[in-house]
C-alpha cells in the first residue's frame, strides 16, 4: 500500500470515529499542510495501539484493522524513546483475553526486550521528540504514559502532560496475574 493509500485511509477511520472532526476539516487540514510539515490527524482510538514485550513474541493491541507490514511508529513513555516497526500478522494469542473488540497483531521489531510496555502510533511520519508528538497539529504536545493495576497495564495518551491534561485515549491489557498498582484514578477512570 503505498504511502497516499495508508495516509487516505487513516484520515477516512480518524474521521468516522472522531466525535470532534467532520469530513469537510479534515480534508481542509490536509490540504493545508506544506510538503516540509508532516500531515496532521484529528484525535481517534484507531491511532493509538497497546504494544506488549512478552517472552515469545511483542505484541499490539488495537481497534485499528491493520495490514501486515504496515509501519508504525512504538514510544516507549518510560524511557522516552522511540522506534519504528511493523505489524505483522493477526495473532489471537497476542490479545489479552478480555477485550473482545481490539484486534491483536505481531508487532516485528528487535527494539524491544520482554517485559516492555508501550505506544504503537498508526501514523508513520508524526514526529516524536522525548516521547512527545502533535499528531493534531494543535500546538499542545500529546503526551504517553503506561500504569499498572493489579491484574493488567493501563496505556493512556494525554493532551499535555499526563497529571496536568485530559485524557485523550485509553486502552488495557489483562496480564493475568498479580502486580503492584502504580496508577493514578486518571490513568483508570472510564
Amino acid at each position: 500500500m503505498n504511502r497516499s493509500a495508508v495516509i487516505i485511509t487513516l484520515l477516512s477511520t480518524a474521521v468516522l470515529l472522531s466525535a470532534c472532526a467532520n469530513a469537510e476539516s479534515a480534508s481542509t487540514d490536509r490540504q493545508a499542510v506544506s510538503n516540509s510539515e508532516p500531515p496532521t490527524y484529528p484525535i481517534a482510538d484507531s491511532l493509538f495501539g497497546a504494544v506488549i514485550a512478552r517472552a515469545q513474541e511483542n505484541c499490539l493491541q488495537t481497534v485499528a484493522q491493520l495490514e501486515p507490514g504496515r509501519d508504525v511508529q512504538v514510544i516507549l513513555p518510560d524511557r522516552e524513546v522511540s522506534f519504528h516497526a511493523k505489524v505483522g500478522k493477526l495473532y489471537p494469542a497476542c490479545g489479552d483475553g478480555v477485550s473482545t473488540d481490539r484486534n491483536a497483531y505481531l508487532l516485528e521489531t528487535y527494539d524491544l526486550v520482554p517485559g516492555d510496555f508501550g505506544i504503537a502510533l498508526m501514523v508513520p511520519d508524526v514526529r516524536i521528540t522525548n516521547a512527545r508528538t502533535d499528531i493534531d497539529g494543535d500546538g499542545r504536545h500529546e503526551s504517553y504514559r503506561f500504569c499498572t493495576s493489579t491484574e493488567g497495564v493501563h496505556f493512556t495518551a494525554w493532551s499535555g502532560e499526563w497529571f496536568e491534561n485530559r485524557r485523550i485515549w485509553h486502552d488495557y491489557y489483562y496480564l493475568g496475574y498479580d502486580m503492584i498498582g502504580t496508577c493514578s484514578e486518571p490513568e483508570t477512570a472510564s
